[in-house]
């Protein structure tokens, strides 16, 4: 709506000039398109926000910002687009679209979904539409795309800072054509990644977005062009509701949902390290219940062990032992993780569970596979990126080890444990022999946490096939810890035999033992 007189409009026209002091709207009043000053600067830009000029979901001359109030908006005289002038009349912007002649006039609208379009008055069609060209925020309705012929992305932008509109370090595209993901990319290097899309949500999505888009009629993902073009939109469940995913100039995902123009939540994706892609390195993950939060996947080893005491995660984990299947021999075979988000470059295919690890299996170069109701067979080759533990959702994903490492975790694995209490010595009698079946069960990530994930500070011993670490419980309980090498040859029976010896002797310089089963490979 422009107000000239007593007279609103909703439209530009090639008779019409709009003034930095004068902004058009929509129907609904809900959006407008005029002139505005980010915070913290006097330079001025064109853009449309919803409600508020906070609320900028859009901007035109984002790289050239006019210095003063004299700046206007126009149609071009050969009505083929929309220009911004300076005070000069040098063209600051311009909607130009290339092999475009028109015979009649055009007209500017902006839509009751905030998209600016500029339509040819004899035939109606769209010449232009801002929705084709966003820059940092990506609302409903609005398309993001990849041509993976011809390389071609919409996508969203940063701005430079939160005062400068111009592009800056991070976009937001779609990507990985065989299963779909939303990407926020640093220049050219991947910062974070949604998970594949299983035909209703993101695997790995933030419970935070999947929260939000309870208010959406949810995500669509279609292909067009013979499938080589891959595109994505979102719709809202009531016109009232208005809702803009905006990539910030740090990196984040910022969302925002209003409800009959008042907002109701707002929040980012990323919000801890686990979100950063890849942070824990190749064939690593992240668990932010952990202390440390990274660490290998089972089978796999620090490849730089002083760099991962250090919680240096960059060279990631190396395989504790050769596959099989790489020495021309069989019994490789799988252990599951729970709740991820699973790796990125994934490969998909229908098949059911079992052929689906069957032809993991057979395939030397396969180093894990999944299965997904809305996906089915999801498989990867090479080294496995950017993995999250979650506490609940995500996929189950089972990754691929050597016979020996299967070997080593069927056997029952224990740790002995001793406080520093000094043991009674009216409790001389009545020492029942230790059954590994009654022993209590701790989960490896309490005896790692306690001993600083065995952190060669924390050793005080070495001797009786393993080293002795120092640690401390929840709750301020000293503890010490035997954990058996694997080079030392010594089975479960001998161990065990060493923790009956140390239950039965009494002295009043012995610790009292407290023996464990631990669930883990360690």
């Amino acid at each position: 709506m422009i107000k000239i007189g007593n007279a609103a409009m909703y439209t530009i026209t090639s008779s019409q000039v709009i003034k930095d002091s004068e902004t058009i709207s929509s129907n609904d009043d809900a959006f407008k398109f005029g002139f505005f000053s980010p915070a913290n600067t006097t330079n001025r830009y064109v853009g449309i926000w919803y409600l508020e000029e906070s609320n900028i979901i859009w901007v035109a001359n984002r790289e050239k910002p006019l210095q003063d109030h004299s700046g206007i908006v126009t149609i071009s005289d050969d009505n083929t687009k929309l220009l911004v002038l300076n005070g000069q009349q040098n063209v600051i912007w311009s909607s130009y679209v290339s092999d475009f002649t028109s015979n009649s006039n055009v007209t500017a609208h902006l839509q009751n979904n905030g998209n600016l379009v500029l339509l040819e008055d004899a035939t109606g069609k769209t010449i232009w539409e801002s929705f084709e060209h966003p820059t940092n925020a990506f609302v409903a309705n609005m398309i993001i795309s990849t041509n993976e012929k011809t390389g071609q992305k919409v996508k969203a932008t940063s701005w430079k800072t939160p005062s400068d509109p111009a592009i800056g370090n991070f976009s937001f595209s779609l990507e990985r054509f065989n299963a779909p993901e939303l990407f926020v990319w640093y220049k050219t290097k991947p910062y974070w990644r949604s998970g594949p899309w299983n035909g209703q949500k993101f695997i790995g999505l933030p419970s935070r977005l999947v929260y939000t888009s309870s208010y959406l009629n949810g995500f669509n993902i279609a292909r067009e062009d013979n499938g080589s073009l891959i595109e994505i939109t979102y719709t809202l469940i009531n016109s009232s509701y208005f809702a803009a995913l905006v990539v910030t100039y740090e990196g984040q995902i910022g969302y925002t949902l209003w409800m009959n123009g008042y907002q109701v939540t707002k929040g980012v994706s990323q919000e801890n390290e686990c979100d950063v892609y890849g942070f824990c390195g190749p064939n690593g993950s992240c668990d932010l219940k952990n202390l440390p939060i990274c660490s290998c996947l089972k089978g796999f080893e620090p490849k730089n062990a002083d760099e991962w005491n250090k919680q240096n995660w960059t060279s990631g984990c190396v395989r504790s032992a050769s596959l099989r299947c790489e020495l021309g021999g069989e019994g490789d075979g799988f252990v599951k993780l729970e709740m991820t988000k699973v790796p990125d470059f994934v490969q998909q295919s229908y098949l059911s569970i079992d052929a689906c690890r069957s032809q993991c299996l057979n395939d030397c170069n396969c180093t894990a596979y999944g299965l997904d109701d809305g996906i089915s067979c999801l498989t990867w080759s090479g080294n496995l990126f950017d993995i999250v533990r979650y506490s609940s959702g995500g996929m189950d994903l089972y990754i691929r080890v050597a016979n020996s490492e299967l070997a080593r975790r069927k056997e029952a694995k224990s740790l002995m444990l001793t406080t520093r209490q000094i043991h009674p010595e009216s409790q001389n009698a009545n020492v029942k022999q230790v059954k590994i079946e009654d022993l209590p069960l701790f989960e490896f990530h309490r005896i790692s946490n306690a001993t600083n994930n065995f952190s060669p500070s924390n050793k005080i011993g070495q001797g009786g096939f393993g080293s002795v670490y120092k640690g401390e419980l929840l709750g301020g309980l000293e503890i010490a810890v035997k954990r058996l090498s694997r080079t030392s040859g010594q089975g479960i029976e001998e161990f065990m035999n060493e923790v009956i010896v140390i239950s039965k002797l009494q002295h009043r310089n012995l610790v009292v033992g407290l023996p464990v089963r631990v669930s883990h490979e360690y």
